[in-house]
């Protein structure tokens, strides 16, 4: 009976312990999920400023930011310019 009830205790604390370890984990996952997801949003922002530096309006929707960055020569030069003044 007193076996029992050790490993009944053990089962307890053990299950106990977990439950406060899984938020931790989660939220340790969740940081790790959203980096990559931060880091693209700030490249959109930084081709979106550019672009609105060099034509003073924002891209319209139907326009792929990313093909404007790919192609267009002013992207260097605005983003440089961008950088450097908001450091």
């Amino acid at each position: 009976m007193t076996v029992l009830l050790l490993v009944a205790a053990i089962i307890v604390g053990y299950l106990s312990v977990m439950s406060i370890l899984t938020p931790e984990r989660f939220t340790k996952t969740r940081i790790a999920r959203e980096a990559p997801i931060q880091v693209r949003l700030k490249e959109v922002a930084h081709v979106e400023n550019a672009f609105h530096d060099v034509y003073n309006r924002y891209a319209p929707q139907h326009l792929s930011l990313r093909r404007l960055a790919r192609r267009s020569s002013w992207y260097l030069s605005s983003v440089q310019l961008y950088l450097s003044l908001s450091t």
